[in-house]
């Protein structure tokens, strides 16, 4: 017969959990070991004179086989490194002022800036993220392994970040565990594009501003909430979307109580307006009017091949409507009377969406109902935003998963009822691996089976975006049987 607990046993620490320990080694095989795996450029050029031209799918890997083995084709499956190329080329183009497209005996190398001298699509706070491995190397191969680490250390760093923020102290291992494993299953489903990317930064940033906000609420400090606004011109010198972050601020304090707070909404918006006055005129000043560039460049793109538009569009084409495909902008772009149209809808659904989530917020709050917590209100908030930001936008990119799949794993994390809504976005993860990029090539060329997909991959994103606004009131209240005592603030718990 099993021994009974004692009474009053303090909780095991986190560290001390075979499931976290089992989770956190998992991520380092993937980004110390699997991720790694690549073939070198050399490599692959003999690979393709072998396969000759146009080889299909079996002969391809029947070559794998016959020169490498089963290795060889799981090393082909892993192989999504292009992109690094390109964070390598503006790597050393910020560290060194060095062009690695051009010749090494071109004159301007050692001279080049970024924006001034080279077109960079990326704001200033992206190529920070990327120059971190170039500290290290120079060289493209080290550069690679060091990206893919560093990109692993973002993700845990965001996990890590939001449960800290939504967890009891000490932390739990359960809500820590089911975070980590969640990140597992994304990172399964949607394959190694993840670890080719520097999006990862997007949640990270994210989860600083909410930091900076959960810090605001309990201080009741003007100075925090101008910090929370600054921190999120910060991240949109990342990248563009973390400025959500402050349209759900603004909800959350205009319409998060039966009394406005403007005080600390202004606040927020003379943070954010300062910072990136002072960020925008300082890049300027360095960059001159090549600065401007990584803005209009976003804005001067078409209809991506896989965003919501074009897969709509791409189903009308089967049923008989004009469509052609062209790549500009580093991506795959349809080419369609209609792009004028989807440049003019594209931001009006947006608001459109962000005035629903905001008059459900407002309604829950006249209700009377009290939140879970003012941070975790704010998350969801952004998580909802982000994602309707993707399925409304003209340009939808694989990578933009990165921007809320350790959002909504920390948001599993600390309460059990995101469970169906977090699975049905691992099905959408899954999909989008077999549409990027194993069978990019026959989306682009029209396949029937593949805009199916397509659109079948947007459906489950739109049924998780509604999931979330419709369940929006019951996920901002206290659970009652989550992994903190009812509570998914640790603030709140420590207060209590």
């Amino acid at each position: 017969m099993a021994r009974p607990k004692p009474a009053n046993v303090p909780p095991k620490p986190w560290w001390r959990s075979r499931s976290v320990l089992i989770a956190l080694m998992v991520h380092a095989v993937l980004f110390l070991g699997l991720f790694q795996l690549h073939y070198t450029e050399a490599e692959w050029d003999r690979l393709n004179v072998l396969n000759g031209s146009s080889p299909t799918v079996g002969q391809a890997v029947r070559t794998l086989l016959r020169e490498h083995g089963v290795m060889g084709v799981l090393t082909a499956y892993f192989e999504v490194h292009r992109e690094i190329v390109l964070y390598h080329r503006y790597s050393e183009l910020a560290l060194r002022s060095v062009d690695v497209t051009r010749p090494p005996t071109d004159p301007a190398q050692g001279h080049l800036r970024p924006y001034r001298d080279v077109l960079v699509e990326y704001p200033p706070g992206a190529l920070l993220v990327m120059l971190v491995p170039g500290l290290f190397t120079s060289d493209f191969e080290n550069y690679l392994h060091i990206f893919i680490a560093w990109v692993g250390l973002l993700c845990l760093a965001s996990l890590f970040l939001g449960l800290r923020l939504f967890s009891t102290r000490p932390m739990k291992p359960e809500p820590l565990a089911r975070g980590l494993w969640g990140s597992v299953w994304f990172m399964a489903c949607f394959g190694p594009l993840l670890a080719a990317r520097c999006d990862f930064a997007v949640p990270l940033v994210c989860l600083v501003g909410a930091a900076a906000y959960d810090r605001a609420v309990h201080t009741n400090s003007l100075v925090w909430f101008a910090a929370f606004g600054a921190t999120i011109a910060c991240g949109v010198m990342v990248k563009i979307v973390p400025g959500v972050l402050l349209l759900a601020g603004l909800i959350c304090l205009l319409a998060g109580d039966r009394r406005p707070q403007w005080k600390p909404a202004a606040a927020v918006l003379a943070g954010f307006l300062a910072m990136m006055i002072v960020f925008n005129a300082a890049c300027y000043a360095a960059w001159g009017e090549g600065f401007l560039r990584c803005y209009t460049y976003h804005m001067d793109r078409g209809v991506q091949l896989e965003s919501t538009y074009a897969g709509i569009l791409a189903a009308a084409h089967g049923a008989g409507r004009p469509l052609a495909v062209e790549f500009s902008f580093g991506s795959v772009n349809l080419v369609t009377g209609y792009t004028g149209l989807v440049k003019t809808v594209s931001p009006l659904l947006f608001l459109l969406v962000a005035g629903i989530v905001a008059s459900r917020f407002l309604a829950l709050r006249r209700s009377g109902a009290s939140l879970a917590s003012p941070v975790f209100a704010l998350l969801l908030l952004s998580t909802i935003l982000l994602l309707a930001f993707m399925l409304t936008g003209k340009v939808f990119s694989p990578q933009y998963l990165l921007w809320i799949a350790p959002l909504l794993a920390v948001m599993r994390g600390v309460r059990r009822d995101m469970d169906r809504l977090f699975f049905v976005f691992l099905a959408a993860a899954g999909l989008t691996q077999v549409i990027y990029p194993l069978f990019y090539d026959q989306l682009g060329s029209m396949y029937p089976a593949m805009i199916l997909l397509l659109n079948l991959r947007n459906a489950l994103l739109v049924a998780v975006l509604a999931g979330l606004i419709w369940r929006l009131p019951a996920l901002l209240q206290p659970e009652a049987d989550n992994f903190n005592g009812g509570t998914t603030s640790a603030a709140a718990t420590a207060e209590s």
